[in-house]
C-alpha cells in the first residue's frame, strides 16, 4: 500500500494547512531575505501536494452531500482510526452538493447516537480532479453511478454501488435518500450504510495492498 500521512479532509482545510505552513515559514527565516522564505514555503507546499496525490482516495457520493454520503465517509473513517489506519483518504461529494453546508441534523444527531460526529463535514459539489484520482469512488443508487459514468467516462472502472460491492450492481443495493423521510427512515438509511461500512472495510484494506 501507498504510504503517507492521512489528512482530514474539510472545506477549510488547504487554507488552513498552508497558512500554517507559511507562518512556519516565517518564523523559521526572520532576519532573512523575503525571497528565502517564498522559495522554502514553494517547496514545503509542493512536498504536502505531492504527498497527499499519493495517498489511496476513497470518495462516497449521493445526491446533496449532506446525509448518506456524509455517513459512510465517517464511518469509514471511524473505522480506519479505530484500526490504526492513517494512511487512506476517505472524502465524500454530492452530485447536487453546494459548498460548505452542514450535515442533515437528523444524520447528525443518529450517527452521534453512534458515537460518529458528523460536526466537521461541510459538503462538496463534485470535483473532477479529485475523482480522477481516486482509487475508489462509491454511490449511494444506480442514478448517481450512471451520472458518474456518463460525465466521467475514465472512472467508470473505479465507480461502484455502495450497496452492492464487490457484487455486481443491482437496485437491491440502492441506499434510499432518508432526507424528506421519517426519523425511522434516517435509522434505517444508517444502519444500512453502517453495514456495508463493515463489509467493505477490510476489502478495501485488501485491495489496496494488491496496487
Amino acid at each position: 500500500m501507498r504510504r503517507a500521512v492521512l489528512r482530514p479532509h474539510y472545506s477549510s482545510d488547504v487554507s488552513v494547512r498552508h497558512s500554517a505552513i507559511f507562518n512556519r515559514v516565517i518564523n523559521s527565516y526572520k532576519g532573512k531575505s523575503f525571497f528565502v522564505y517564498l522559495l522554502h514555503y514553494l517547496l514545503l507546499v509542493i512536498h504536502h501536494n505531492l504527498l497527499v496525490d499519493i495517498m489511496p482516495s476513497i470518495i462516497f457520493i449521493c445526491t446533496g452531500n449532506i446525509c448518506r454520503s456524509p455517513m459512510a465517509e465517517w464511518l469509514l473513517r471511524a473505522h480506519f482510526m479505530n484500526n490504526s489506519i492513517s494512511d487512506i483518504q476517505v472524502t465524500s461529494m454530492g452530485i447536487k452538493g453546494l459548498p460548505s453546508w452542514p450535515a442533515a441534523d437528523e444524520a447528525a444527531r443518529i450517527c452521534r447516537e453512534h458515537g460518529v460526529d458528523l460536526s466537521a463535514h461541510r459538503s462538496r459539489p463534485l470535483i473532477p480532479e479529485e475523482l480522477h484520482g481516486a482509487d475508489f469512488i462509491f454511490t449511494m443508487d444506480l442514478q448517481q453511478r450512471g451520472f458518474l459514468k456518463g460525465i466521467f467516462p475514465k472512472i467508470s472502472s473505479r465507480t461502484f454501488l455502495l450497496g452492492s460491492w464487490p457484487g455486481k450492481d443491482n437496485c437491491k443495493g440502492e441506499i434510499a435518500d432518508p432526507y424528506y423521510g421519517t426519523d425511522k427512515d434516517f435509522r434505517t438509511t444508517y444502519a444500512a450504510i453502517e453495514r456495508h461500512i463493515r463489509k467493505i472495510a477490510p476489502l478495501i484494506i485488501s485491495e489496496l495492498k494488491k496496487q
